[in-house]
């Protein structure tokens, strides 16, 4: 299991992952979607469409782990306020309260959970609101890239 120092070491020794179409001066929010993406999409594959509300809705693959960033605070499918990264592990059963609560216990930045299907989930939230600089949102990206491989690994170690 990561504690924090090895989870913040690491994440700080990883390159960042903004690409050409990103400065990481530049100033983002939630309204940009494609940004967003270009910076996910250095970890990853990604996709962007919409969801079911009409709203910005990424989706990608980390280390073959599918996710998803949920866009929140929409009006009419733009205007949004924040990110949620947010993934569910259906093929793994057996987890416990417990066993999520101990991952959590040494986790910083996201809250993992069972979710209401009885399926482990987690979530990460990202404020974006009056801006970030895209290397700090790259620096997100880090750690939930992090947090997502490091649930997958405990949660498939201790699953049946």
């Amino acid at each position: 299991m990561f504690s924090r120092t090895v989870l913040l070491s690491a994440a700080f020794a990883l390159p960042t992952a903004c690409t050409n179409m990103v400065t990481p001066n530049e100033i983002l929010d939630a309204n940009d979607v494609e940004k967003i993406a270009a910076i996910a999409n250095g970890y990853g594959s990604t996709m962007v469409s919409t969801d079911n509300f009409g709203d910005p809705l990424i989706e990608g693959r980390i280390e073959g782990i599918y996710y998803a960033v949920l866009f929140f605070g929409c009006e009419n499918g733009g205007d949004c306020q924040g990110i949620e990264m947010f993934a569910r592990w259906e093929d793994v059963d057996g987890i416990t309260l417990k066993q999520i609560n101990t991952w959590n216990h040494d986790m910083r930045f996201a809250k993992a959970y069972i979710d209401t299907d009885g399926v482990p989930a987690v979530e990460m939230d990202v404020n974006l609101l009056n801006g970030v600089r895209a290397s700090n949102l790259d620096i997100s990206f880090d750690y939930w890239s992090i947090l997502l491989v490091s649930l997958d690994s405990y949660l498939r170690e201790r699953g049946s």
